[in-house]
């Protein structure tokens, strides 16, 4: 039997799993000593309420050594072969603890794959393997994620600078500039996987119009649905939806709000697009 597994990063509900066939691993968001298995003990708008609420600022964790550990031997036993999409190893040691409980336990048909990103970047290569999983070899199946994974594209605009302070990823006087001037940085994933800010415009307007002109430059692959996703407010998002449509005709996107994993680092309002760039 090949399963597949993800973590709750992947924006895909531990009950949407259950419907698609793909089994959701849940995260640890912790506000101080209280810590919350995503998608369990907190959805997406609990964790919004809270963190707007909240002085302690959240972190999150990975599952420990023991859950690996205990599903590999299983699937040893039961001869199961394994497809494990995790979120990027840059920012989570998922990946990492992953690959070392594998080695443990000694088992070859545990296809561990580095997503380098997360939310639906992660989600569009789960979806790829539920639909090639029982067709394809799982060595294919892996060639296949990968090279799709490279196309994959994120792009995001941050509405404020609050959570890279609180996180901090950024200085008190950079953000305080930052929001005197209404700066929007934009957010993306490199080609190892990490997150980083790759530039900041003056406005929301502005950084969502550069967003779409690299959407353009790109250009999208229509065998795969695009995208969008908010934090909270989902404004920003809907103008980036309009403001993509008057360039691009998109026939097949979907939107929702990221797990509440990646809205530890983000805030309370982003606006995300995520699509597979066209082969070049």
């Amino acid at each position: 039997m090949v399963r597949v597994i993800a973590d709750s990063s992947c924006d895909i509900t531990i009950e949407e799993g259950q419907k698609l066939g793909v089994e959701i691993i849940p995260l640890i968001i912790n506000f101080g000593k209280e810590s919350f298995r995503d998608c369990i003990d907190i959805n997406a708008q609990q964790f919004y309420e809270k963190l707007k609420q909240s002085n302690t600022f959240p972190t999150t964790s990975q599952p420990a050594m023991r859950l690996w550990l205990d599903m590999f031997e299983k699937a040893k036993k039961q001869q199961d072969t394994l497809i494990l999409i995790l979120l990027s190893s840059k920012i989570s040691g998922s990946y990492e603890t992953a690959c070392l409980a594998k080695k443990q336990v000694g088992y070859d048909s545990i296809y561990i794959i580095d997503s380098r990103g997360t939310i639906q970047v992660e989600k569009l290569l789960v979806l790829e393997a539920i639909k090639w999983k029982d067709q394809i070899a799982p060595q294919d199946l892996v060639n296949h994620l990968n090279a799709l994974r490279d196309r994959i594209k994120l792009r995001a605009a941050v509405d404020t600078l609050d959570s890279f302070l609180r996180g901090g990823r950024i200085k008190r006087s950079t953000a305080i500039i930052g929001t005197l001037l209404n700066i929007k940085p934009l957010i993306s994933f490199d080609q190892d996987g990490t997150l980083l800010s790759y530039g900041k415009k003056h406005g929301l307007n502005k950084a969502l119009n550069f967003i779409v002109n690299e959407v353009v430059d790109d250009g999208i692959d229509e065998n795969y649905p695009v995208m969008f996703g908010f934090c909270m407010h989902d404004s920003g998002m809907k103008q980036l939806i309009q403001k993509v449509q008057e360039k691009i005709t998109i026939n097949n996107y979907t939107t929702e709000e990221i797990s509440p994993v990646i809205g530890v680092h983000v805030g309370t309002n982003a606006s995300i697009i995520v699509y597979v760039a066209k082969e070049k």
